[in-house]
């Protein structure tokens, strides 16, 4: 930290007291004529300080000599924060010291007989404002309200000279750091501090903030019924639901039309003066005693527009059926609205799809099961389309099959066998007719009325139906009849195996056969014979023209384009526990490209 100078008096005897003050020795032994052995007097001429030798700005200093023989020269030099010097052989010497910060003048004066006087001088510069920080919970330009609690804290430095003074002043009154401000009366108020330094340099910070009495709390805004997004001329609008807390003296509604109150009131029905324009509404409350008056947020914002139409009469379906099926056509006419709608439009629904448009509408039989009304549409200009809303509950029903026999079933149930089902004969005719098989509780869908009999189904009681079906219509499900009008047949078991230790019962029951289009690039699969005991394995060689096809040794083959206008079959081996060895080989199959 920069030593500070002392004051000293614009009078040089307080120059005198400057340390490092001294008088120079004699430059001979022997007194000089007349006797003269007094050394100069130095005179530093500078205007008082604000505070121990320091000063707010740059400062002029004016340095003199007298002796009694006369000054020969007169000379200083700077140090310190600023440094420089200059000399002169009888005249004063005038200086500037104007760098912030401690400089000492160093003089030194000598009269006409050699003897000198040598003085230092310290001067302070301070050339920065002092800093200000302000903070609290007070904010430049804040609405408060009467009773409000809002403080300032303050605090004030200097790096120089150091602080005079910090304070701070609340309407005039002074108000310590960290006290709260005045919110007792309405109206502006100010706070200014002040932080002064010791060479009376200054930084002034002012803050503003007004008083009001505080609003109601608003519970809750005001909700047009039924929360419409567009208001018709003569639509009475009612709005309600505004609170305020605590519950006001006086209490209304405002309506406003773009933006101009025109109305007071919960209830507001828009003129027909006032189309195009858009209205909304507010809640007002005030309460004398302590607080201001209050307005809700405008809510609605509602364009206002002409209003539907008035339904005078409603359509109606002719004959008015209680019940349809698919196919039948159903009429609707009439509709009247008020004003006269331009153009009057039908819109058909199956329950809550709308279906058609139009004065008429075919039952579809996707429509079977559900319920069809209809609705007429006013339309006229400057309205909005109004409907009628919808008249008719008539339910689409389902046509059913005449029938007069189930599908007959031929063939013998045993393994090896095929089980074919004749065509049911039913009213119309079904557009889908779908076979299924019941072979003891699995029920099979077969793609064709056939079932191939095999060993899985040994054993087994085999029932079957017809499922039938057209657009329109219910589908109607058939059981079969087998030989003498049973409703069920039984395959036959298969001979249970050979004695031990002989093959002579093992024979083939149904030969092997093959599956698949014989088309090149499709692939053919093999179907086990039937054999009269469990085969110990199976091997499989595929043939081309009767001749065995190199590497063709799997249950399944992907015929190739050497293959097409040839005849492929399968040969089958199969092995019994003790060796035996039975071959089957399926029927040739000519392949086509």
């Amino acid at each position: 930290m920069n030593p500070r100078p002392r004051t000293l008096h614009l009078l040089a005897t307080l120059a005198l007291a400057c340390a490092g003050a001294g008088i120079a020795t004699p430059a001979h032994a022997d007194l000089p004529p007349g006797g003269d052995n007094t050394p100069p007097k130095i005179t530093v001429t500078i205007p008082p300080s604000p505070w121990e030798g320091w000063y707010p700005g740059p400062v002029n200093v004016t340095i003199s000599a007298t002796d009694a023989a006369g000054i020969e020269g007169l000379s200083y030099t700077l140090t310190g924060a600023q440094t420089g010097g200059d000399n002169s052989d009888f005249e004063p010497l005038d200086l500037t010291i104007s760098e912030q910060g401690t400089t000492t003048i160093n003089i030194t004066a000598t009269d006409a007989n050699g003897l000198q006087t040598k003085q230092k001088y310290g001067v302070g510069v301070d050339l920065t404002d002092p800093t200000l920080t302000v903070g609290g919970t007070l904010t430049d330009g804040a609405d408060l309200h009467t009773g409000d609690v809002r403080t300032v804290e303050f605090t004030c430095a200097d790096a120089p000279t150091g602080i005079g003074s910090c304070t701070a002043v609340n309407d005039g009154a002074s108000l310590p750091s960290g006290a709260a401000v005045s919110t007792a009366w309405i109206g502006r108020h100010t706070v200014t501090v002040t932080s002064t330094d010791r060479v009376g340099r200054t930084r002034v910070r002012t803050m503003a903030y007004w008083v009001d009495q505080p609003p109601l709390t608003i519970v809750s805004n005001p909700v047009i019924e039924g929360s419409p997004t567009t208001a018709y001329v003569g639509q009475l609008l009612r709005v309600g639901g505004a609170a305020f807390a605590p519950t006001p003296g006086y209490f209304m509604y405002e309506w406003l039309v773009d933006g101009v109150f025109v109305a007071q009131g919960d209830t507001y029905m828009p003129r027909e003066n006032e189309l195009g324009k858009r209205i909304s509404v507010r809640a007002f409350g005030t309460l004398t005693d302590g607080y201001r008056e209050t307005y809700t947020p405008a809510v609605g914002n509602l364009l206002i527009e002409l209003g539907p139409l008035r339904v005078t009469r409603q359509p109606t379906i002719e004959g008015n059926p209680g019940a349809v099926w698919p196919g039948e056509q159903l009429r609707v006419s009439g509709g009247t609205f008020e004003p006269a709608a331009s153009s009057i439009a039908y819109r058909w629904y199956a329950g809550d799809e709308l279906v058609g448009t139009g004065a008429t509408y075919t039952a579809r039989p996707a429509d079977v099961g559900r319920t069809i009304a209809v609705e007429a549409v006013g339309t006229r200009a400057g309205h909005p389309d109004t409907p009628s809303g919808r008249v008719g509950s008539i339910l689409v029903l389902n046509h059913e099959f005449g029938v007069e026999s189930g599908p007959a079933v031929s063939g013998t149930p045993r393994v090896g066998e095929e089980l074919v089902m004749a065509g049911a004969r039913v009213t119309p005719d079904p557009e889908v007719v779908r076979s299924f098989w019941t072979i003891g509780t699995t029920v099979t869908e077969t793609a064709t009325p056939r079932l191939l009999i095999t060993q899985e189904h040994a054993g087994r009681t085999i029932t079957c139906h017809q499922v039938v079906s057209k657009p329109g219509y219910a589908d109607a499900r058939l059981p079969c009849t087998f030989a003498g009008g049973a409703d069920s047949v039984t395959v036959a078991a298969i001979p249970g195996p050979p004695s031990a230790g002989t093959d002579a019962a093992w024979s083939v029951l149904v030969a092997a056969a093959v599956r698949g289009k014989a088309t090149v690039g499709k692939r053919l699969r093999a179907v086990l014979p039937q054999v009269s005991a469990p085969a110990q394995s199976w091997t499989y060689q595929w043939l081309r023209n009767g001749k065995p096809i190199k590497g063709a040794t799997q249950a399944t083959y992907r015929l190739r384009t050497k293959d097409a206008k040839r005849r492929i079959a399968l040969r089958i081996t199969a092995v019994s526990p003790t060796g035996t060895v039975l071959v089957s080989v399926s029927p040739s199959r000519k392949v086509r490209r």
